[in-house]
């Protein structure tokens, strides 16, 4: 994570790498996303929760203090393929191009720990709608490459922007069983009632896929 978060009208800055997690597994209560997508036809609908919750350190002026973010997202809503090639290097897939319709709920608790002054704590949320488009890009019978990308919020509920972009590579090894990595940003502008996040999300995705 990197920007700006504000908790009770105290803002701190967010500095944490991937290097940062891997290195303070301990500081690591969870981190997950599931992607789940029913297709029928052209269309996809889908439901995209993400948690994450960590623990780290990050200081305000002079003082030092504890952080402990706690977030929530969950984009929902549907792809529509707009476009089809014909499948590359004997791929059994063809390339299909999708735009997006959809929403993504925000939700964010965080407690604010100075050294020797009182916790302070807050939490806001919002949902805001998205736009967005997918390309999938078979580029042999057993790799495909899928990239997307979407933006939204517009003012809507407090949130001034969202937005993510994301690269997956899916090696497919059975009928229904594939692997993934990638890469993955997601960006939160939003603000309310003294609380707030201006900042980017980033880091791999590793995963499995199961396709019924």
């Amino acid at each position: 994570m990197t920007g700006k978060l504000t908790a009770a009208g105290n803002t701190v800055n967010l500095d944490t790498q991937p290097s940062d997690t891997l290195e303070n597994l301990d500081k690591v209560d969870f981190i997950g996303e599931v992607h789940i997508e029913v297709g029928h036809g052209r269309w996809d609908f889908m439901l995209d929760p993400t948690y994450l919750k960590l623990s780290t350190n990050v200081g305000f002026g002079p003082i030092s203090a504890g952080l402990s973010p706690e977030l929530a997202i969950i984009d929902f809503g549907a792809y529509y393929s707009v476009l089809q090639h014909a499948a590359i290097n004997g791929a059994p897939n063809p390339i299909v191009f999708q735009v997006f319709a959809g929403g993504r709920y925000f939700h964010m608790g965080a407690e604010v720990s100075p050294k020797k002054l009182p916790t302070i704590s807050g939490s806001a949320s919002f949902i805001a709608p998205m736009l967005g488009a997918r390309i999938k890009l078979p580029v042999d019978p057993n790799f495909t490459f899928v990239l997307r990308g979407d933006y939204g919020g517009f003012g809507v509920d407090h949130a001034s922007s969202t937005w993510s972009a994301a690269i997956l590579g899916k090696v497919h090894m059975y009928k229904c069983l594939s692997f993934a990595v990638g890469y993955r940003l997601l960006g939160i502008d939003y603000s309310e009632n003294n609380s707030g996040m201006d900042g980017t999300l980033y880091g791999p995705v590793i995963g499995v896929i199961f396709k019924f």
